[in-house]
């Protein structure tokens, strides 16, 4: 229950976001902070220094952020948090115990989008039925997982897209995958400047592809159109 927990933060453009992420980790013992950061972002640089974070430069990209990250991460057990997602309050002592349980290798937090509106209480509770019953939960719902577990099943592979949705379904196959009751709360932004119906479908477009064999990389092209 006392083991270190590393969190590893990718991040990219970010200011406000990763400053009050920042500010909420500060509080929290025994816990490092890495803010994995793009060799020409400078300005993000910045701010996870001021926020008392180790800082690591490579190059862009969620995939290659997160593996740097984790490889330079020293703690016993590894939290990936995006820089616009907060986790609930005592998610510290909540990793620790789910990962003491038996079997378990990892897991994710409930998804909570903040901003109000009937569309993303419809985005959420489907992400959490995914989560529950395909045990698939995605980056922003803060996954963790211990230092052995990620290290046995290879870690992150340095992909454009689907890098959480490759990780969480080779974890998944190494043991049990544990769904917590605290919400990790992610900003609204990319589903305000998308529209809600169409991000939701694009994201469910993109994961059958996935599912059904099509490269990562052709799909990181299909995203960024």
């Amino acid at each position: 229950m006392n083991r270190r927990i590393s969190v590893v933060i990718p991040a990219l453009g970010e200011g406000v976001c990763l400053a009050h992420l920042l500010r909420s980790l500060q509080s929290v013992p025994g816990v490092e902070v890495i803010a994995s950061i793009p060799h020409d972002d400078d300005a993000t640089a910045a701010v996870a220094e001021r926020g008392g974070a180790r800082v690591v430069r490579g190059m862009a990209g969620r995939g290659l952020q997160l593996v740097a990250g984790a490889a330079a991460a020293t703690g016993d057990i590894l939290l990936f948090c995006h820089a616009d997602t907060m986790p609930p309050p005592g998610w510290d002592a909540a990793v620790r115990m789910a990962l003491a349980a038996p079997g378990v290798v990892g897991g994710a937090f409930r998804l909570r989008i903040g901003a109000a509106g009937t569309a993303y209480r419809m985005i959420e509770t489907m992400a959490n039925l995914r989560s529950r019953w395909a045990r698939l939960p995605y980056g922003d719902q803060t996954l963790f997982t211990t230092r052995a577990a990620y290290d046995a099943v290879g870690g992150f592979a340095p992909l454009p897209l689907m890098e959480d949705v490759d990780f969480v379904r080779r974890l998944g196959r190494s043991g049990r995958l544990a769904l917590l009751e605290g919400e990790a709360v992610s900003s609204a932004r990319r589903w305000e400047s998308e529209g809600p119906l169409y991000g939701t479908l694009r994201n469910w477009t993109l994961m059958s592809l996935y599912l059904i064999g099509v490269s990562p990389v052709t799909l990181a092209g299909f995203y960024r159109r």
